[in-house]
């Protein structure tokens, strides 16, 4: 099974925080997301603050630096999760995850929310398996 790399696991961190802040809320449910989804990677807080990427820091470019299709999966999985931990899809997440999927090229998935349970079980299944 494809591996994915430390630097794709801070990527997709930093995009889920990215997105975490979107709407101008960020909830309990996406910081107890976000902090599950560091454990599985053995990322720390300091790791994702210090780690100096070649973007200019929005989750639109860190798309360009995930190293497999597998790391772009996951990230866009972890962006509709993030999306739905606060039970609220606000404008502004769904326009920039329209874009990010976009910008993926690896497929869409729907942002629904009676699937927030099944997105988060699969999505800390492939991150689990990935590292």
């Amino acid at each position: 099974m494809e591996k994915i790399t430390r630097t794709d696991i801070v990527l997709i961190i930093k995009g889920a925080l990215e997105m975490a802040h979107q709407d101008k809320n960020f909830g309990v449910e996406e910081k107890v997301l976000l902090k599950d989804l560091m454990e599985i990677g053995n990322i720390s807080t300091v790791e994702v603050n210090d780690f100096q990427t070649i973007s200019d820091g929005n989750a639109l470019d860190y798309c360009n630096e995930l190293s497999c299709e597998k790391a772009k999966k996951i990230f866009l999985l972890t962006q509709v999760t993030v999306i739905l931990a606060d039970n609220k899809v606000d404008i502004s997440e769904k326009t920039l995850f329209d874009d990010l999927t976009k910008q993926l090229g690896v497929g869409k998935i729907h942002i629904k929310k009676h699937e927030f349970g099944e997105y988060k079980t699969v999505l800390k299944k492939m991150l689990f398996d990935s590292v």
